[in-house]
């Protein structure tokens, strides 16, 4: 009798787990996306960053790693350095001076420019985002999970591929419509890369949805003069 109990709970857990609505997903999305770049243009934060280049054997060549304060006075963005790593070494002493002159010179090319470039919260545009959502096929991958509450779903350009569009998948919160993970490849390489393959991963703050985690690798080269990095960020302090 348990055990005809437990089937049929089970049984009836899988038959009660049914795919969300993509359409509606979708919107959930597409508002999830503009609450995220909000937060991201609008929120103090610390950013983390460890890059490495390694040979192709997987040694490690050169690790710079950099810690970035983003603040907001007057709704515009300052970054100021407060730590600076190269090869295990502490140059932050060195770096900050060029860091900052860096800073003033791209603030006043962005005042001189009478057309300012689109900002981008993402190292990508995000399919999801409502102006980005019609170049992309979107597919569900299973039903909701039941313990996690999350759905996968795939997406690719809905026509023809480019460097500037994406194939990957997210995992998203299928209760609140939100981002928890995206893990990315272009639809198309650039010319002399032979990978690019990207993860993000999200986190809830009193602000509302930020960046978590950011990490990359990149390969790129050809015979002897091939390139192989990984980048990781780190996003906290909101």
């Amino acid at each position: 009798m348990g055990a005809l109990l437990v089937s049929a709970l089970v049984l009836g857990g899988l038959a009660g787990a049914a795919e969300p609505d993509l359409p509606e997903l979708l919107k959930g999305l597409a508002r999830n996306d503009a609450e995220l770049e909000q937060v991201m243009k609008s929120t103090d934060f610390t950013r983390t960053e460890l890059q490495t280049e390694l040979d192709g054997s997987g040694k490690t060549l050169h690790q710079a790693s950099r810690t970035i304060r983003f603040t907001h006075p007057a709704q515009k963005e300052q970054q100021e350095l407060l730590g600076a790593k190269e090869d295990g070494h502490d140059a932050t002493g060195e770096l900050r001076p060029h860091f900052n002159d860096a800073q003033q010179s791209y603030q006043a090319a962005e005042k001189a420019k009478k057309k300012k470039d689109v900002e981008r919260w993402l190292p990508l545009q995000n399919p999801f985002a409502a102006n980005e959502q019609g170049k992309y096929r979107f597919l569900v991958l299973g039903a909701v999970d039941p313990v996690s509450g999350q759905v996968k779903i795939h997406f690719e350009p809905r026509l023809e591929a480019s460097s500037a569009l994406y194939v990957g998948d997210a995992f998203v919160d299928a209760t609140r419509a939100a981002l928890v993970s995206l893990s990315y490849v272009p639809a198309k390489l650039p010319i002399m890369v032979q990978r690019m393959a990207t993860t993000v991963t999200f986190q809830q703050t009193p602000r509302g949805p930020a960046l978590k985690e950011l990490d990359s690798r990149y390969d790129s080269g050809v015979l002897f003069a091939k390139k192989h990095i990984h980048a990781h960020s780190t996003f906290e302090g909101f």
